[in-house]
């Protein structure tokens, strides 16, 4: 065995140490996803050692078992460990996400019958159908792989401005890291000679996918201390009350918070302030993203309308729209997140408390 493959094998079998970490450290959606994602590339490594070594040929049957699938897998996970950072514990995969796996079930199905073929069998198979049916799969992850990166680095940008820096950093890493693997396997895809070829594949990925997971694990304020103080900006803690107070009294006046689609780019100018100044002010001092920072404003302001029976005519669902919502489910989703019942209940029971006095 050669050094680079020991060095794969010790990498392998951190990273499956590692996912463990993970996975206990925390019992989130968020630690789960990054858990997952690095156990399968361990085990991924481990099956390649085999399918390149002699051993393969004592223990025949296993080859490439976990070489197609997880390809079909990463993107997924990866998918939902961005939308995890992104907007926090709140988030819940929605059934029709649940398709991102429909490619993976896709190649699982397509590939049923020789996986079911034992030993020598398979070895035999894999032998006569490379460039039919190998291939084919060989060339479909990497192209699952390329779009999944585009698709990664897209909801990053559709959401870059309603994070914080940190987080911004932490996700530009993760795409980085991605894009660079899927390349080199894309690249060996096209070019390679023998599966062998790939060792330097497993031990450029694993030592990026490790480090971000040293980073998890052991350093998790790491990307929090490069974005969360925004040490190059310059400003203090008395410019940022300031933009705090100023963008306080913006929003209050002319109830300016009930515009539906207001971005933290208009209230940028209408202040004269950069954005990003805006958004560490939010992320230093509230605590919390633009989106919902106005939205505890929208509620508020609801709140104070559904207290009082004189507005009894109104309906939950032109109420929504006139706080500023889309529609009448977004609201009621931030109205109990905010309130911890629905405007409904909340209404009764002011009402049922003020005819008690």
């Amino acid at each position: 065995m050669s050094y680079a493959r020991y060095i794969v094998f010790l990498q392998a079998l951190l990273a499956i140490f590692i996912a463990g970490g993970i996975f206990f450290k925390r019992k989130t959606l968020k630690n789960w996803s990054m858990s997952i994602f690095i156990l399968v590339f361990g085990l991924e490594m481990l099956v390649f050692l085999y399918g390149t070594s002699a051993v393969r040929y004592v223990y025949p049957g296993y080859t490439a078992w976990l070489y197609f699938l997880p390809g079909f897998i990463y993107g997924p996970i990866l998918y939902i460990h961005f939308k995890c950072v992104l907007f926090g514990e709140k988030y819940k995969p929605k059934k029709i996400e649940f398709l991102h796996l429909l490619p993976f079930v896709l190649v699982l199905v397509y590939s049923f019958d020789f996986f079911m073929l034992s030993g020598l069998e398979l070895e035999s198979f894999l032998h006569r159908h490379f460039l039919d049916r190998i291939m084919p799969i060989n060339y479909a992850r990497a192209l699952h792989q390329l779009v999944y990166a585009i698709i990664l680095a897209y909801l990053m940008y559709s959401n870059f401005k309603v994070v914080d820096r940190a987080k911004r950093f932490y996700l530009t890493i993760i795409s980085i890291i991605y894009t660079l693997a899927t390349l080199i396997v894309s690249f060996y895809t096209l070019f390679a000679d023998t599966w062998r070829d790939f060792i330097f594949y497993y031990l450029t990925a694993s030592f990026l996918i490790l480090f971000l997971a040293y980073v998890l694990i052991y350093n998790p304020d790491f990307f929090k201390r490069i974005g969360g103080k925004y040490k190059t900006s310059g400003l203090k803690d008395i410019d940022l009350k300031r933009i705090e107070n100023r963008m306080d009294q913006l929003l209050e006046q002319d109830k300016l918070f009930l515009k539906n689609n207001l971005t933290i780019s208009e209230v940028s100018k209408r202040l004269n302030i950069p954005s990003h100044h805006i958004s560490q002010m939010l992320s230093t001092n509230v605590k919390m993203t633009f989106n919902q920072y106005v939205n505890e404003k929208r509620i508020n302001h609801a709140k104070s309308i559904l207290a009082h029976p004189k507005n009894n005519m109104y309906k939950i669902e032109a109420l929504s729209l006139e706080m500023g919502f889309n529609n009448k489910v977004t609201f009621y989703k931030a109205f109990k997140k905010h309130v911890g019942m629905t405007p409904s209940q909340f209404k009764k029971e002011k009402q049922k408390a003020l005819a008690q006095r």
